[in-house]
């Protein structure tokens, strides 16, 4: 489903990630853009006991499809990363 793909996480004890992929069609960019969703419910359930402080950004992680691409980013300024990514 993923031609090429970036994948950065944090090093710290921190919810940060962003991750972008090029995928071989729309049909497999949603599949993807599932699973970047079904990566901000786990994290969630890892971060509940851990570092509840860092569920404010996964809850407003930016998940957007645009034709065969998947852009996946969680960081504290959610709102200049939306107007990156249009």
């Amino acid at each position: 489903d993923v031609e090429e793909s970036r994948l950065m996480c944090s090093t710290g004890a921190t919810a940060e990630e962003i991750g972008l992929f090029k995928c071989t069609d729309e049909e497999a960019a949603a599949r993807v853009e599932a699973k970047a969703n079904d990566r901000i419910k786990l994290q969630k359930k890892a971060y509940e006991s851990y570092a509840p402080e860092e569920i404010p950004k996964l809850d407003d992680a930016v998940i957007t499809k645009k034709g065969a691409y998947v852009f996946y980013v969680v960081s504290t300024d959610s709102s200049k990363i939306k107007k990156v990514i249009k």
